[in-house]
């Protein structure tokens, strides 16, 4: 009895031992790279910068400050150093990703091992393909919706570009998976409270990418309800998935492009490809609606720069996308709108594998450990793109190749964003039919809750959910207005 009372008097003692132990040898294995003291034992540091909505802007300045490889946490780092980054997004991806799956399942964007993401991929890259996207029904779809969106501006009105872009985004993308005629349709004003939904939802991303067992934990006990925020987040999770079930049980299956082809190609369960599908809708109108944004708010900052890509525009028939496709200022344009403002500028772990890798010649990092690069720090360097800070759109007229290396607006490697073809025709069929139609500028007196810094929820949005424009309609060919 005496060495079962004395066992357990010392089971606390043994576990804080175990835990020191355990982040000491943790500790040795980073040691030589580079990194604030403190990130050697805990990554507490990297904890509150990421929920206080501040991860991207505090490892730009842990490089600053360090250099190319920085120590984020006891077994983790980031890499800025554009020759290294492509073998290293080969790799599997972390737990971070789970926080991406949707009605109890894992999708393509959150499937953690290679071989499983190659299956789940190769039932829906040759839809993503540009020469898929070309197919006239399919730009029909794209063509159908932006004109819908111009339809909605009047001339020298103001309007809130954030939830024009984002509402056109949602409906292209919901077009593709369910049908013209079936998708959403937000803006002929249906639905529109999905868009609140998805921002509603985003307010736990970051607990549930960080801390999942935390987060569950909190919510299971209720204890979530009395933090700020979260209700809501689970409130606007819920109403996603019910309209996601929604649109796909209301579209037809012989004309919804890619839903036909989840549910005809592959063994997916209901909830595995309800997942798929909720993940495209996300991701598929936050990246494009906020690219968007930015871009007409530079624009409308910008006269001259928005001066001659109207005039280039005017050189061909908006309709024929094949042509504006080749116009090389718009082009440089969007480009640079991602460089600058991409609309995920932010860490995409990965997980180095068995037998560790060596990198810069001198750092040697062991298997296991969490490693990521960010487009916001890759996008900001001098050496790969000259006076780095300022938008040039000419400077992608003949890139060299040194900015293609340091290029991930889309990621990297075998992953990359297998959207990337959808948002570049999108963008450009929007900006080319806005600004041979509009000249825009920004408000006399802005809104004083309008700020265009960003919000860092992974996908970036401006920090007030906001961006005000006026738009003056613009002589076309024969002189008159539209």
């Amino acid at each position: 009895m005496i060495s079962l009372l004395l066992l357990l008097e010392l089971l606390p003692v043994v576990g804080a031992l175990a835990i020191i132990t355990s982040v000491y040898f943790k500790s040795l294995a980073l040691k030589n790279v580079p990194g604030p003291s403190l990130t050697r034992f805990t990554k507490i540091p990297l904890l509150y910068q990421t929920i206080g909505l501040n991860r991207t802007r505090y490892i730009h300045e842990l490089h600053r400050k360090y250099g190319p490889l920085v120590r984020l946490a006891p077994d983790e780092i980031s890499i800025n150093h554009p020759p290294s980054v492509g073998p290293l997004y080969n790799y599997e991806r972390s737990h971070f990703y789970n926080a991406f799956e949707a009605f109890g399942a894992k999708n393509m964007f959150s499937t953690p091992d290679r071989a499983h993401h190659s299956v789940r991929r190769k039932h829906l890259g040759g839809e993503y393909t540009k020469v898929y996207m070309l197919r006239p029904e399919n730009l029909s779809v794209i063509y159908d919706r932006v004109r819908q969106m111009i339809h909605t501006i009047s001339d020298n009105s103001t309007v809130d570009v954030f939830y024009l872009f984002n509402y056109m985004a949602q409906d292209i993308i919901s077009g593709f998976f369910f049908g013209n005629q079936y998708g959403s349709h937000l803006l002929q004003g249906q639905d529109t409270e999905v868009f609140h939904a998805w921002h509603m939802r985003r307010q736990t991303f970051h607990w549930f990418a960080e801390l999942p067992n935390l987060t569950k934990l909190l919510y299971s006990s209720g204890i979530a309800n009395f933090i700020p925020g979260w209700k809501e987040a689970a409130k606007g999770e819920q109403f996603i998935n019910d309209m996601t079930r929604k649109w796909m049980d209301k579209c037809d299956p012989e004309k919804a492009h890619l839903l036909t082809k989840l549910m005809k190609e592959t063994s997916l369960s209901r909830d595995e490809y309800s997942a798929e599908v909720m993940d495209h809708m996300g991701a598929g109108h936050e990246t494009t609606g906020t690219t968007l944004t930015f871009l007409i708010d530079h624009l409308s900052k910008n006269p001259e720069q928005q001066q001659k890509l109207h005039q280039e525009l005017l050189t061909v028939d908006l309709n024929d996308f094949a042509a504006v496709d080749k116009l090389p200022y718009l082009h440089g344009v969007v480009l640079e709108t991602l460089r600058l403002y991409s609309s995920i500028p932010a860490s995409e772990p990965r997980i180095v594998p068995s037998g560790g890798v060596t990198l810069l010649d001198k750092y040697t990092i062991p298997a296991s450990t969490v490693i990521s690069a960010q487009p916001y720090s890759m996008h900001r360097q001098e050496e790969y793109f000259e006076r780095c800070l300022e938008f040039i759109p000419e400077r992608w007229n003949e890139p060299p190749a040194k900015a293609k290396t340091a290029w991930m607006a889309f990621g990297k490697g075998t992953r990359g964003c297998i959207g990337q073809n959808i948002a570049m025709v999108s963008i450009k069929v929007a900006v080319g039919q806005l600004y041979k139609t509009f000249e825009t500028r920004k408000p006399d007196v802005v809104p004083e809750k309008e700020d265009m810094d960003f919000k860092d929820y992974y996908m970036i949005t401006p920090k007030a959910d906001t961006c005000s424009v006026v738009f003056r309609m613009v002589g076309v060919d024969d002189g008159k207005k539209h």
